[in-house]
C-alpha cells in the first residue's frame, strides 16, 4: 500500500496504460510520469498523463470545464489549467490498454493535435506570465493554419517565432527544435539557432554548463535546468 500514501491529497490523478496495435498485440508502456512534482513540471511542455485515465473531485471538473476551440488538445489544455492550482499524481498499474488504429483521431487527424498543442503551450506561458491568455484570437489563428493544411514543421516555426517575440525564449527553442525534428531544413535550423541563443542569453548562468556540456545539446541543459523532467517526450 505504500505506493498509493498521499493519494487523497490529490485533484487529480491517472494510471499506467500500454500501447495496443489494431490487431490487439501489446506493444509496451506508455511513457509516463508518475510523481507530483514531475508532473508539474511537464505540464507546460505535453500532456504528461494518459486522458482516458483521468480521475478526479467533482470540483475539479466543475470549476474548470473544458474549453471549446483546441481542437484535439482540450483535454491538455484543461489539465494544464488544473495543474496550476492542484496536485496532480499517478498509479503505477497499467489500468489501460491504449489501441492504434488508422480510426483513431490521434492517427487520422495528427496535424490538429499538434498544432493545438502548441496554442496550449502557448496559453499556458502567457497565464502563468500573468498576461492575458488572448484565447480567442490564438484558436482562431490556429485553426486557419490548420484549415489551409501548412505543413507541421512551418506551424512549429511559427509558433517558436510568436513565443520568442512574446519573450518565452525557452518554449520558442522547444518549438524550433520540434520544426527541425519534422523537417531539417536550413530555415529551420536557423529559427531553432536564433531561439537558442535568445534562450541562452535569458539564462546566461546557462553558458558554462553549455560549454561542458559535450555529450548533451545546449537544447537539453537548457530544459533540464528548467527542471524539465528525466527523460524528453515531446
Amino acid at each position: 500500500m505504500s505506493s498509493y500514501i498521499g493519494i487523497t491529497t490529490l485533484a487529480v490523478i491517472g494510471t499506467g496504460a500500454r500501447w495496443m496495435e489494431a490487431d490487439g498485440r501489446l506493444a509496451g508502456d506508455l511513457p509516463m510520469f508518475y510523481t507530483a512534482e514531475d508532473i508539474a513540471l511537464y505540464l507546460p511542455w505535453n500532456m504528461p498523463l494518459a486522458n482516458p485515465t483521468l480521475m478526479g473531485r467533482a470540483e475539479v471538473f466543475h470549476d474548470f470545464p473544458h474549453r471549446d476551440g483546441l481542437v484535439l488538445a482540450s483535454d491538455y489544455d484543461w489539465l494544464a489549467r488544473v495543474g496550476e492550482h492542484h496536485r496532480l499524481g499517478c498509479v503505477s498499474l497499467p489500468l489501460l490498454h491504449y489501441r492504434r488504429h488508422a480510426g483513431s483521431a490521434s492517427v487520422a487527424r495528427p496535424l490538429e493535435g499538434q498544432a493545438f498543442g502548441c496554442a496550449v503551450r502557448l496559453l499556458t506561458a502567457r497565464r502563468r506570465a500573468g498576461r492575458s491568455e488572448d484565447f480567442a484570437d490564438l484558436t482562431v489563428e490556429t485553426g486557419r493554419m490548420v484549415a489551409a493544411k501548412l505543413p507541421r514543421g512551418r506551424i512549429y516555426r511559427h509558433f517558436a517565432g510568436r513565443c520568442r517575440r512574446e519573450g518565452f525564449p525557452l518554449l520558442a527553442a522547444f518549438h524550433a527544435a520540434l520544426a527541425v525534428r519534422e523537417q531539417a531544413t536550413p530555415g529551420n535550423a536557423a529559427a531553432y539557432l536564433r531561439c537558442l541563443c535568445a534562450a541562452v542569453r535569458a539564462d546566461p548562468a546557462a553558458r558554462r554548463a553549455i560549454l561542458g556540456g559535450a555529450a548533451k545539446t545546449p537544447f537539453w541543459i537548457l530544459l533540464r535546468r528548467a527542471g524539465f523532467p528525466a527523460f524528453p517526450r515531446y
